[in-house]
């Protein structure tokens, strides 16, 4: 099938150059629109590759991932506490690997904690990322499930493997006021799948070269351009969302009560 989409070095986020730009852009809004000055995580989530292709054939899934992935960090810290509390979320989707083979994943930055309904922030010392990992776990397959992609006989095998392939990765752990670490991360959450000081052309065997983090691969013109190709997101697909007191709709009220990134009264630690 051919599918005509509209392209500009605005949006999309694969041209290496337009988006060092956009980064930087999207970097300094989270730091002065989105982000409240408390501590945050840097969470990866990512997939088994016996259900990648199910995102990759139909990238409105991806949206389901996303929920999937707040949902089950917010049902854990609302464990944690007693009142009412939401956590605050970004997340960004990218699809590549090291190799631009298919690799669906989230990068997500997340308050190390959750805020009341009166906006005071509750630290969360002690959260535990296998208890996050099982719940996301569940909730990708059960929703997998009921839109009829998978069998429950897939769901036991995936749960019967020592490791299913459900990861989630602390990348790294940010102090409150850490602008400069909070704008690096913000930059990665939206980077292009290739960079242009590691990509080559041999004129002698025509072969593309990239230079992985780990490996040399090297790639035929045309199989280069279609693996790049796979990254290259639909019409209106969103792949960044602000979810629980990053909402758009949270931040809309905050700014219209004129609290938008006021400094939060912290809550002693639980």
């Amino acid at each position: 099938e051919e599918y005509l989409l509209p392209f500009s070095c605005k949006d999309r986020c694969l041209c290496p150059s337009c988006t060092a730009k956009r980064s930087v852009s999207f970097a300094d809004f989270i730091v002065n629109e989105v982000i409240e000055s408390v501590p945050h995580r840097h969470l990866v989530f990512s997939l088994p590759k016996i259900i990648r292709p199910y995102f990759k054939f139909d990238r409105k899934l991806i949206r389901m991932l996303s929920r999937c992935a707040y949902d089950s960090v917010k049902e854990i810290c609302q464990s944690l506490f007693k009142e009412p509390a939401i956590p605050g979320m970004i997340i960004a989707v990218q699809t590549f690997s090291d190799d631009l083979g298919w690799h669906p994943h989230l990068h997500t930055l997340m308050t190390d904690g959750v805020f009341d309904e009166d906006g005071v922030f509750h630290p969360l010392e002690h959260l535990s990322l296998s208890y996050i990992k099982e719940v996301f776990e569940q909730k990708v397959l059960i929703g997998l499930r009921m839109k009829e992609l998978i069998s429950e006989e897939t769901i036991k095998l995936i749960q019967s493997w020592q490791h299913t392939g459900f990861h989630v990765h602390h990348e790294t752990r940010i102090s409150a006021g850490d602008i400069a670490r909070i704008e690096q991360v913000a930059s990665y959450l939206i980077r292009s799948p290739i960079s242009l000081e590691r990509l080559s052309y041999n004129d002698q065997n025509a072969n593309v070269t990239y230079q992985g983090k780990r490996d040399v691969y090297n790639f035929h013109p045309l199989v280069f351009l279609a693996n790049l190709s796979l990254h290259i997101a639909n019409h209106g697909e969103q792949m960044v969302r602000y979810y629980g007191w990053y909402s758009n709709k949270k931040r809309g009220m905050r700014k219209k009560d004129g609290k938008l990134n006021k400094t939060t009264t912290l809550s002693e630690d639980l």
